[in-house]
């Protein structure tokens, strides 16, 4: 399996960003880690391996992004506007630098997300407030609400950014229909911390009529990781 290691500088972040690439061609996988993981982590996870008979012969290229969740939604030593603030850039950074950064390396029109765990929260935010660019998201045990990171801290910003919230208020014709046109995957198992989480947001979408699937396996998932990885080989078709 090709793979290809970039650190670039990140005029958003203020900082150097790495990345790992797998593949060389096909429809490409925005890769989110978990909150504290890294940009290597579904290397170090066996999630690209698992999904190596889609890479190999040209189907998906997968893109491992780092994150910064411990600098923004995580980050006890600064105060929740500033942590909201650093997710914003962090949003930039994906829009300004690495989607460009994808379409200049890849020729598909078509870009998808996928994550687990606070990885499987930015797949779907990003994909909700940029359905013109992904058309697809897989978010695997997914948490969609964010206000428990911000100890009562409400704003816009908040709003905005939390799934939940400006779901049932969206009402924008335009927004709407590019959103229909998109692939939403939900997936979690009945042992899942954060099924609730899951069911709650495709109960929020059942409110506004936006399509999607939602996947409930079954089992205690001991292994977290490895029940993952089948999600994933189940819905990135």
């Amino acid at each position: 399996m090709n793979r290809t290691y970039r650190k670039l500088q990140s005029p958003n972040l203020g900082k150097a960003m790495e990345m790992l690439i797998f593949g060389e061609e096909g429809i490409p996988i925005l890769a989110f880690p978990t909150a504290n993981g890294r940009f290597f982590e579904w290397e170090n996870r066996k999630m690209t391996e698992t999904v190596s008979d889609k890479i190999n012969p040209g189907f998906n290229q997968v893109y491992c992004v780092d994150t910064i969740m411990t600098e923004s939604l995580l980050n006890r030593d600064v105060d929740p506007f500033t942590r909201l603030m650093r997710l914003q850039q962090y949003e930039r950074y994906i829009m300004e630098e690495v989607v460009p950064f994808i379409k200049e390396n890849n020729k598909a029109s078509f870009l998808m997300t996928a994550g687990c765990e606070l990885g499987g929260f930015l797949a779907l935010l990003f994909l909700l407030k940029h359905p013109g660019t992904f058309g697809k998201g897989i978010a695997i045990s997914g948490q969609f609400d964010i206000k428990p990171f911000l100890g009562g801290f409400y704003n816009e910003n908040v709003y905005f950014n939390n799934p939940v919230d400006f779901i049932p208020n969206l009402y924008d014709s335009k927004i709407l229909q590019a959103i229909e046109h998109t692939d939403i995957r939900l997936a979690t198992y009945d042992g899942d911390t954060k099924k609730d989480a899951t069911v709650r947001m495709s109960h929020t979408f059942k409110m506004r009529y936006i399509d999607h699937t939602l996947d409930i396996w079954n089992g205690t998932g001991e292994d977290r990781w490895e029940i993952w990885r089948s999600m994933l080989n189940k819905h990135i078709l």
